[in-house]
């Protein structure tokens, strides 16, 4: 398994709650299925759903992306290691993120939106911070900085990134390797599109698929070394060459190199791949491209 398979979600890995398989062997072994365990290597106990390469699944695989930064640069954390490589340069200080909001909690100035639960009536009430019976990430009570989706912050200074990369303005990367994340990685995109296509499956009737992220199903894609690519042009839409991808409470970013434009839509609401939430973003996604045309 290499790094690569890891960034392309191609190691064969998978969350405990997002296959089938795993769930039913995680039952069968009596184990937690849960999609984020206290630890990673409690992710480690699950087996892989194919060898690397010979598929695509979304799974933990960024979550030893993290790891394999931390033993590289000699960083006791991945925490560190965005203190000082990713968050420092960009202008974010030690308050302005953290990957345990436990510790926010009675600092001025610290808030935090509740999550909202969407009903199947179309009714919302507040929901716990994870829908799932094991602490571990979404609490910040885990025992690992998760690459794959740990990092607290403001969706103000999470754009210093996005803006960043779409800048190509090398204050995080060289200007090669900015640009080797948006190359298609994969050589065929079938399994990435029968994966996407079965994730929309799983969705309640009352949600869309997050993958996705407001584009008919069918669309052409692939992934790129950060996130999913968009491989056609649709009116009104991000441009052929747009990476983006989403977050568990309706997070959904986007960097467009070609129309120098990125864009973050953050809320706090579960379902992943509410309808409403997708409408509303297909909604900004449409009006920002519009303010483009005016320029």
């Amino acid at each position: 398994m290499t790094l690569r398979h890891l960034l392309t979600h191609t190691s064969g890995m998978s969350y405990g709650t997002l296959h089938p398989q795993i769930v039913r062997y995680a039952k069968y072994m009596n184990r937690m299925p849960e999609a984020m365990c206290p630890s990673l290597p409690d992710h480690s106990l699950f087996p892989l759903l194919f060898e690397p390469g010979e598929g695509w699944h979304y799974g933990f695989s960024t979550d030893w992306v993290g790891v394999v930064v931390e033993r590289l640069s000699g960083c006791a954390t991945l925490g560190e290691y965005f203190a000082k490589h990713i968050w420092g340069p960009l202008g974010a200080n030690e308050n302005d993120w953290t990957f345990r909001p436990q510790n926010w909690l009675g600092k001025p100035g610290y808030s935090r939106v509740e999550m909202q639960m969407r009903q199947p009536d179309g009714s919302m009430k507040e929901a716990k911070v994870m829908p799932l019976p094991t602490p571990g990430l979404y609490d910040g009570s885990g025992k690992f900085d998760s690459g794959g989706g740990g990092l607290y912050m403001k969706p103000v200074d999470f754009m210093k990134l996005l803006e960043s990369l779409m800048l190509n303005d090398e204050v995080l990367l060289r200007k090669e390797t900015r640009d080797q994340m948006f190359i298609p990685q994969l050589q065929d995109n079938k399994d990435l599109m029968a994966g996407v296509e079965w994730r929309g499956k799983m969705q309640p009737p009352f949600c869309e698929n997050p993958f996705l992220a407001g584009l008919p199903l069918g669309t052409q894609i692939n992934w790129g070394l950060g996130g999913m690519l968009m491989m056609e042009n649709i009116e009104g839409k991000r441009k052929p060459g747009t990476m983006w991808w989403d977050g568990l409470p309706n997070l959904f970013w986007w960097i467009d190199p070609s129309s120098q434009l990125t864009g973050f839509w953050a809320t706090q609401i579960f379902p992943t791949g509410e309808r409403t939430v997708l409408k509303y973003f297909s909604y900004f996604e449409k009006a920002v491209y519009e303010e483009l045309k005016k320029d």
